[in-house]
């Protein structure tokens, strides 16, 4: 039997029992978050990697978490001197978008650029100067030598896009799938692109939904009208009646309390109490299912390592005592003062995004924890667009926010936190400064720019008739290499 199975990989022999999977077969399936944009610079939820990393590539591309990047529109990415501080890119070459037009080191140079010059530029701040070199190389020079660049140019914010411009009317793109039609706000609608270089995708049609409440896109799952549900039996509260399995991601993305530019949160012993005060193993606990480390600091321990990990199974800080002393000890400050009401207790105002449905919860239970500790905190829901809004005016006292580093690596998850507290220099520095990370992880504890509540992953729960759907790093789903599988082959079948 193995010389035959030999003879079927090297020869193309049919064995029995076997069948290649076929291509087509519609999917309809849940969005992890309700997107706002496709433009790959400007996203930051996992929602809007899942649409854009199936739209475009990237010149990298990072295929498991933890594992080293993987040329993608690029066919090498070598230094050119013994310091490595510059590296040559080689493109594949011939690769076209989705209407046609041919990619060239241009689109690499002016996609890069961009992204350099955002708000999210940081993210290649170790990078010092790109450009073309002819029509199929491109050259990178460094601030230093950094060995996890590669990693860097896979992140989904760097992802190419034609001319480097931001996506128009139809997201052109490179990648797996191309948009159909749909809209953010509902339902989007994919179909594989059949001249990928990487090859079609199995999938004929990708229907990516943003269910608009948490019941509806459990209800679509048990009624078997959705593949994948990220809230499952959280709602529900028991399995379902048909054949289903679970997959389930480290836990990358940091929930995390903003603090704003005024008021009484600009005193540090009022933040600290609030990071004292914050019973965060059990506020992780009630809140999600999915896989969640206490805080102890702003970067998951996954990304630092085995001691790290032991150190997050134990509580994090906690201690309403010590709070209250720091909360006494700052009502010193006139600022602080000004905000306290006819009982003695601080009012402070806490911002949530509406569109994040597990937030409002999460809101409620650190506002009972601060209850205790003599601070009355008023919750406001607000919709995604006016979040973001005040979020970048700084016009609150607190507000609860979510964020994942676009590069899997501690030094960049410490980046993005500070990016989070608007502080994008610092990060942009860090990154391009080769520095102690323990050394400023100890230093963003004591300042607490933001304060860092608990780590979460992703879990999901996909019925059984895609068993070859794969998670792929922050917990995205491999929706380019998933198939409906084929019976066993038997005589008299067909072809």
């Amino acid at each position: 039997m193995t010389a035959l199975l030999w003879a079927a990989v090297v020869f193309g022999l049919v064995v029995p029992g076997y069948r290649a999977p076929s291509y087509g077969g519609r999917v309809t399936a849940a969005l992890h978050s309700r997107p706002q944009t496709l433009d790959p610079v400007h996203t930051r939820r996992l929602g809007e990697w899942q649409i854009t990393t199936l739209l475009y590539d990237g010149v990298m591309r990072l295929k498991r978490q933890g594992r080293a990047a993987v040329p993608h529109l690029a066919t090498s990415l070598a230094p050119t001197n013994r310091g490595g501080r510059t590296l040559l890119m080689e493109l594949r070459t011939g690769v076209k978008s989705h209407r046609g037009r041919v990619l060239t080191s241009a689109d690499v140079v002016a996609s890069l650029q961009r992204l350099s010059g955002s708000k999210a530029g940081w993210v290649l701040g170790a990078m010092k100067s790109i450009q073309a070199v002819g029509g199929a190389k491109v050259r990178v020079t460094l601030h230093r030598p950094a060995a996890e660049f590669p990693t860097v140019l896979a992140a989904p914010t760097a992802l190419i896009t034609p001319r480097g411009q931001a996506p128009g009317r139809g997201y052109d793109g490179t990648g797996a799938f191309r948009y159909v039609r749909g809209s953010l706000t509902g339902a989007l609608q994919l179909g594989a692109y059949a001249r990928h270089f990487a090859g079609r995708p199995y999938l004929g049609d990708l229907k990516l939904v943003s269910y608009r409440r948490p019941l509806d896109e459990v209800r679509a799952f048990y009624l078997r009208r959705s593949i994948v549900s990220y809230r499952g039996t959280k709602l529900w509260g028991r399995r379902p009646g048909f054949s289903s399995r679970r997959l389930r991601s480290p836990a990358v993305t940091t929930v995390a309390l903003l603090v704003g530019r005024g008021g009484p949160v600009t005193d540090v012993r009022v933040r600290r109490a609030i990071y004292l005060a914050t019973n965060k193993r059990r506020l992780r606990t009630l809140v999600t299912v999915a896989p969640t480390r206490p805080a102890h600091g702003p970067v998951p321990p996954v990304l630092l390592g085995r001691r790290a990990l032991r150190r997050a199974r134990k509580s994090a800080p906690y201690s309403p005592t010590r709070a209250r002393r720091l909360l006494r000890a700052a009502f010193a400050n006139p600022t602080v003062a000004a905000r306290v009401d006819t009982s003695g207790r601080l009012v402070l105002s806490l911002l949530v995004d509406r569109s994040r449905v597990r937030d409002t919860d999460a809101a409620r239970k650190i506002s009972a924890d601060l209850a205790a500790v003599n601070i009355r905190v008023t919750i406001t829901r607000l919709t995604a667009a006016s979040f973001a809004k005040r979020r970048a005016a700084g016009q609150y006292d607190l507000a609860l926010f979510r964020f994942t580093s676009p590069v899997l690596r501690s030094r960049y998850h410490l980046a993005a936190a500070l990016a989070a507290a608007g502080q994008n220099a610092r990060a942009r520095r860090l990154v391009r400064r080769r520095s102690g990370l323990v050394v400023r992880i100890r230093r963003f504890m004591q300042q607490l720019p933001l304060i860092p509540l608990f780590h979460v992953g992703v879990r999901a729960d996909v019925t059984g008739s895609l068993r070859t759907l794969r998670r792929g790093p922050w917990g995205l789903m491999r929706w380019e290499s998933a198939h409906y599988a084929q019976g066993p082959w038997r005589p008299g079948a067909g072809g």
